[in-house]
């Protein structure tokens, strides 16, 4: 296991929390999604699924428990505006895959792919 997968680790939709975040991307929103998260429970789990446009069909990317504290101390997540948030971003590179990434040039951890 690299150091990555133990904050961002793929789950079975069965698994997910009943307060996971249910996340459609598109490609026409600059090819990212991002939202504020609140980090007092110190992980959330995340349903993501991806688009082309806003008025396309869209696709289950995958399900992953995101571990709040490691993300932002490895700097793939960053400190939101909102006092005891953090924000979290979803993009969709030009290799087509989807990353965990809080801006264009810090680290990020692959999803999945969307094409």
């Amino acid at each position: 296991m690299n150091e990555d997968s133990q904050y961002c680790q793929p789950i079975r939709v069965e698994e997910l929390d009943a307060n996971a975040l249910e996340w459609t991307g598109n490609d026409a929103s600059a090819r990212n999604h991002n939202g504020a998260v609140n980090s007092a429970k110190g992980s959330v789990d995340l349903m993501l699924c991806w688009k082309a446009s806003q008025d396309s069909q869209s696709k289950y990317i995958g399900s992953y428990r995101l571990k709040l504290d490691g993300l932002l101390q490895s700097r793939f997540i960053r400190e939101d505006s909102k006092s005891g948030y953090v924000r979290v971003r979803v993009f969709h590179a030009s290799d087509n895959n989807l990353y965990l990434q809080a801006n264009l040039k810090g680290p990020r951890i692959l999803l999945g792919c969307f094409v």
